[in-house]
């Protein structure tokens, strides 16, 4: 048994003449490949050796990017670097699947709005954004994110990527060798993002799943992270619930509102008949709505009311007008 287990021992040598090839192998640790950098985590390593070395002491990886991590932004250990390529890819694409534009390529500036989330972002770790569906709360998130700055790592996945009955069952649906916990646990990499959007749609085994990465997060003390959650403001409670589950007491909410009906029509000058509708008050809900607005200039209404001698447009003719273009009209619909 002894003999068995000391061929296992590897001993590594160290010797003051080593030090230099010692600092380069850490400069190729520390994310900006500096040799101050590398000098630096070569002395932090002495230190932590020097402190233990009496009582025995010993460091598994989550636990030494544990400690390292309030003093060093770390490259991702080679064991994980593949997965994370691989998850950041997937929250790419979910992303960019989020439209950002109304009809063809209409885009409301929202400046003010985009200037404030990103405000709320920066001064605080843990960001509940409240909105009714269609206010435009996800494209912000997303164009937010997508900017850069500070933000180096995202991590977004919908509800029905995270139904899922376990973590493992995730990990191997994604084709990761590790779990999105312990790929949280062995990261040491700031400015990373962990986004839930449109929390009202987790539910079940979604829920669960989304609950343990938070806690995941947490677990960290959000060194080098920041959590933005999405949604509705009659699920505002069980959002809060969901986080007070994962160990999150502490969270800053905010009320994210449709455009207004004037920033929509300073937006559609080369759409007069849309205008026209948006001066209408009965319309304006519906019209606020950036989804519904959005399938009423791709489904061509602006060409029907040009085309029409309809005094009256009330909202009834505009949901038959959107579902005759996305349904069809006839026996078959």
């Amino acid at each position: 048994e002894t003999a068995r287990l000391a061929a296992r021992i590897r001993v590594l040598p160290f010797s003051d003449d080593k030090e230099g090839e010692c600092i380069n192998l850490c400069a190729g640790m520390v994310l900006d490949g500096s040799q101050d950098g590398g000098a630096k985590l070569w002395s932090r390593l002495l230190q932590l050796a020097a402190e233990n070395r009496g009582t025995g002491g010993f460091f598994e990886l989550p636990q030494l990017v544990r400690t390292l991590r309030p003093d060093f932004e770390l490259r991702d250990y080679p064991d994980f670097e593949t997965d994370w390529k691989q998850i950041e890819s997937v929250a790419a694409e979910n992303m960019q699947a989020i439209r950002t534009v109304i009809g063809m390529d209409i885009q409301l500036a929202r400046a003010d709005e985009k200037a404030a989330v990103v405000a709320e972002i920066q001064g605080h770790t843990v960001t509940l954004i409240l909105g009714e569906s269609g206010s435009g709360k996800s494209a912000l998130i997303s164009q937010v994110i997508a900017s850069g700055g500070p933000f180096k790592r995202t991590l977004w996945l919908s509800a029905e990527q995270l139904s899922k009955t376990s973590q493992t069952e995730l990990a191997h649906v994604f084709n990761l060798r590790h779990s999105i916990p312990e790929l949280i646990h062995n990261s040491s990499l700031r400015g990373c993002m962990l986004v839930v959007d449109g929390f009202e749609k987790f539910e079940c085994d979604a829920r669960r799943r989304a609950v343990e990465v938070i806690g995941a997060v947490r677990d960290e003390g959000f060194i080098g992270w920041k959590l933005i959650i999405t949604c509705q403001p009659q699920s505002w409670e069980s959002t809060q619930d969901a986080l007070i589950e994962a160990g999150i007491t502490e969270m800053h909410k905010v009320d994210f509102g449709k455009p207004t009906a004037q920033e929509i029509y300073d937006a559609i000058p080369h759409l007069p008949e849309i205008r026209a509708l948006l001066m209408r008050s009965h319309l304006q809900p519906i019209l606020r709505n950036l989804v519904m607005l959005d399938w009423v200039l791709r489904a061509g209404i602006a060409k029907r009311l040009s085309d029409s001698s309809q005094a009256w447009i009330g909202e009834t003719d505009l949901i038959n007008w959107i579902w005759e273009r996305w349904i069809g009209t006839g026996a078959m619909r």
